[in-house]
């Protein structure tokens, strides 16, 4: 007879601070033939303190990068216990609800719905620990919790079913949805405490956009000929057009600003290797974005 002990790093990863970041890709393709549709990529990060109804809060904002641009926006609120290690997120107009709890254990149930049909029990809805694991990733490695969903009804044979089966990964949330709303499909890449941990195999890039043309969205304007040379570039970065361009950008894929310049040549000398997103807007008001990657040389 053998016994299975199943070991947790001592350490507990904290999911609610300012060094970690998330990239979840979000497409939009309306249910119609010619309608056309969108990829984005929502990189999600933790901002600074709010206080609502006297809670302590994080804000998380999100920078939806776009074909043609970056915009970023307050998403939602959150506060973690790292004593319990229970996160809770405050959404829009919700009541402060618990997200995760990793301080569990198998067979745990954590809410019972019931749904009555006037005065009658109808169905009952229940969430429980399904079963704690781990997981690792490069090295990385924590808790990964599955919780699982059900459905009981009062009347006579109806045998309880599996709805749904969520899995939650400490110090990350969940691999195909961020905090369990909005309309992210899968997680692109992750990164804790400022170093990337994963990367979606499927994917392979942290950043995805594309537009495909349709009634179903505006026709965005033709997209002028970019080039930015060398990619990947050590120093000195070379916008190449064929149309007037106002200025370029530089940002980071938490969608910070840089640098900028009114010229052809940004300066990357002083940033760390890397993605970075280059916004060029052009004369004409359209802005194109454009993926470059900082590189430095290897020296043998």
């Amino acid at each position: 007879m053998f016994l299975s002990i199943m070991v947790f790093p001592n350490e507990y990863h904290k999911m609610i601070t300012s060094k970690n970041h998330w990239n979840y890709i979000s497409e939009m393709y309306p249910n119609c033939i010619g309608c056309g549709g969108e990829t984005k990529t929502h990189s999600y990060f933790v901002s600074s303190d709010t206080i609502i109804n006297s809670n302590s809060y994080k804000k998380i904002m999100c920078a939806e990068i776009r074909y043609n641009g970056i915009d970023t926006m307050f998403f939602c609120a959150a506060r973690e216990d790292t004593v319990n290690q229970i996160v809770y997120l405050k959404y829009d107009s919700w009541d402060e609800k618990m997200l995760y709890s990793f301080k569990v254990d198998s067979g745990l149930m954590l809410s019972s719905d019931s749904v009555y049909v006037g005065t009658k029990l109808s169905t009952i809805t229940e969430r429980y620990i399904k079963s704690v694991d781990s997981y690792n990733f490069n090295g990385f490695t924590g808790k990964k919790i599955s919780v699982a969903t059900i459905i009981k009804a009062s009347i006579t044979n109806f045998m309880p079913y599996e709805i749904n089966v969520e899995v939650w990964y400490e110090g990350i949330g969940q691999l195909y949805s961020f905090f369990g709303i909005g309309q992210d499909a899968d997680i692109l890449c992750y990164w804790n405490d400022g170093n990337q941990i994963y990367s979606n195999p499927e994917k392979n890039a942290c950043v995805i956009t594309e537009y495909i043309a349709g009634s179903g969205l505006e026709q965005p304007a033709i997209k002028p000929l970019l080039r930015l040379i060398p990619n990947p570039v050590k120093n000195s970065l070379i916008i190449e057009s064929n149309v007037e361009f106002e200025c370029a950008d530089l940002y980071d894929l938490f969608g910070f600003k840089l640098i900028g310049t009114s010229s052809n040549t940004l300066d990357l000398s002083g940033f760390k290797d890397g993605v970075y997103l280059v916004k060029i807007k052009l004369q004409s008001g359209q802005i194109v974005t454009e993926k470059v990657i900082k590189k430095q040389p290897i020296i043998e």
